[in-house]
């Protein structure tokens, strides 16, 4: 895609510039009240709650304009490194100051959300709806960013690493629009999204891990989960000549195995299959500090496998599943589950609450081995749907 090479090649030939730790150039800048780059306490107000000891940002209904000469040089929400930015409501930030980005972190961040909707928009040139210093940008789960870049949408300053620098993923989106409502004429589209370095990094195709496309009817440059394609079979001169048709033998076709949906919902034990209650679990689904959602582990498996066994070691607070042809060993507060002998990262490392063992809804989805497409929130009555 034209759009996409335009900026990977101007990615990839993007050099060493001169960088000032944004901190720096906002010395002498008025402070906004969504400065929580160094708040070390719990402050919450209309349509915002700032958890310090997770750095979880959650936003619920907040609408805020930055008006002309306020916050010049800085960030109309400004975040510390390993940031999470919730969204529990759809929320909306505008700019119109000089040089003053929406969202800003000190390090890598995380936008969150299942569903809702956040709308950034920046007039000036020199203002990105998105800025991350030293750190990576990762948009997860089901949230939907809707950008108007006076600058550009996503930017990273002094990237570093060979991992994804800005990572897309699950069925996060980011809409990208042109704020002058000119369909980005005379606009050079590798501008949306910008990545600088300092030697001796070096860039490489990964740090972009995001799929693009334009939509013209819609005007927008979509950034979605990025898919990987098969690589196109080339034809061999033996493919080519033509072969006596010789009647093959009719075979039976498997049966494609069914599905069905599971609902579950935040704060209730009841387990729904097919929109049916099917049981109740000993323990209801929460919300993790990170703001992922907690599913219990026993009760969710037996419903899904009913011949799981689990055996459980108190001391070391390990559990250990038998299900299906599958095994796989889960302890609390660790970073790593191992699944069939090899070790997968989670998202969120394993809980125990009111004496019962909980996995994050996106980790259960790497236990089962489905996609995280499979999965359907509903955030206003906090449900959640598997299809399994």
């Amino acid at each position: 895609m034209k759009t996409k090479q335009i900026l990977c090649s101007t990615f990839a030939a993007c050099i060493m510039v001169t960088a000032i730790p944004f901190s720096t150039k906002a010395e002498t800048s008025p402070i906004w009240k969504y400065d929580f780059s160094t708040q070390t306490t719990d402050v919450s107000g209309e349509g915002f709650t700032w958890n310090a000891d997770s750095k979880i940002l959650s936003l619920d209904g907040l609408s805020v304009i930055i008006p002309e000469g306020v916050n010049e040089n800085s960030a109309a929400i400004r975040l510390p490194k390993d940031s999470v930015l919730y969204l529990d409501n759809d929320s909306e930030i505008v700019v119109e100051s000089y040089g003053c980005h929406a969202v800003y972190a000190d390090g890598d961040l995380t936008i969150r959300g299942n569903g809702e909707r956040l709308t950034l928009k920046t007039t000036a040139s020199n203002a990105d709806t998105v800025h991350v210093y030293r750190g990576n940008i990762n948009i997860e789960d089901g949230v939907t960013i809707e950008s108007y870049p006076g600058g550009s949408a996503l930017y990273v300053d002094e990237a570093r690493g060979n991992d994804g620098v800005v990572n897309i993923t699950d069925t996060a989106k980011v809409e990208i629009y042109d704020p002058n409502d000119n369909n980005f004429y005379a606009r050079d589209l590798h501008t949306l999204v910008r990545i600088i370095y300092r030697k001796p990094d070096k860039p490489s195709d990964s740090w972009l891990n995001f799929d693009e496309a334009y939509k013209k009817d819609d005007e927008m440059v979509l950034l979605t989960k990025k898919t990987t394609k098969e690589p196109e079979k080339q034809e061999t001169d033996d493919q080519n000549t033509e072969k006596p048709e010789t009647e093959k033998p009719e075979t039976q076709k498997p049966e494609t195995p069914k599905t069905h949906n599971y609902t579950l919902k935040i704060g209730d034990t009841a387990i729904y299959k097919d929109e049916k209650l099917v049981a109740h679990s000993d323990a209801a689904p929460y919300l993790s500090q990170k703001g992922y959602t907690m599913l219990p582990l026993r009760a969710l498996l037996t419903v899904f496998e009913p011949d799981t066994k689990i055996d459980w070691k108190p001391q070391t607070k390990t559990a250990t599943l038998y299900f299906g042809k599958n095994n796989a060993v889960i302890t609390e507060n660790s970073e790593t589950m191992i699944i069939n002998g090899e070790p997968v990262k989670m998202a969120q490392p394993a809980q125990t609450k009111d004496k019962r063992f909980f996995l994050s809804l996106r980790d259960w989805t790497k236990l089962m081995g489905v996609s995280s497409d499979t999965l359907q929130w509903n955030s206003t009555d906090k449900e959640v749907t598997l299809t399994y």
